[in-house]
């Protein structure tokens, strides 16, 4: 985690719930739930994470299914750039290190290091613009109704 309290008191057991009806252990099929009061609370993602067989010295794959507006996250094949699971990835992490990580990315973009270069540009220089479509894609794609 990074030294931040509010970010860190924002995260608790009940922001992601792994699918546990799925035998294959090497798919996983999870859902982030980010807290009220965050630009994505009240929204429901799921996420895919693919395990490989040599998991944990290779990093998991992990993907957006869900539509996601988001500087960090490709909008058509909804894949992270988060360095955890990238460059950083360590055998020692664990998946909620990992997820923790997907969190913050929800909590406070890193419009430096986009996959989504016209979000990030969009967040640099419209920030409300860009609020109005994160909100927009949030109640379109990420509702539990």
């Amino acid at each position: 985690m990074i030294n931040d309290p509010d970010i860190n008191n924002c995260f608790g057991v009940d922001y992601w719930d792994p699918d546990a009806t799925n035998p294959d252990v090497f798919h996983w099929q999870i859902t982030l739930i980010p807290p009220i009061g965050t630009d994505y609370g009240g929204g429901f993602y799921k996420i895919e994470a693919r395990f490989f067989k040599d998991y944990p010295i290779s990093a998991p794959q992990l993907k957006f299914v869900t539509r996601i507006y988001h500087c960090n996250v490709a909008e058509n094949s909804g894949h992270i750039c988060v360095n955890s699971i990238k460059d950083a990835w360590k055998p020692s992490l664990t998946m909620e290190d990992v997820l923790n990580h997907i969190m913050i990315l929800l909590y406070k973009q890193n419009p430096g290091s986009p996959m989504n270069g016209r979000a990030a540009d969009l967040y640099r220089e419209y920030k409300n613009k860009f609020l109005e479509k994160v909100k927009e894609y949030k109640d379109k794609y990420a509702n539990i109704n």
